[in-house]
């Protein structure tokens, strides 16, 4: 695997991860305010 790809999975892999846990933040605010 070169450096690129490398990169772009990593990109996508932080990616996933935040769009995982915007519902469980945006909860989380939302139940506080």
């Amino acid at each position: 695997m070169t450096d690129v790809a490398r990169a772009e999975r990593d990109q996508y892999f932080i990616a996933c991860l935040a769009f995982n846990k915007a519902p469980a933040v945006a909860g989380t605010a939302q139940s506080t305010a």
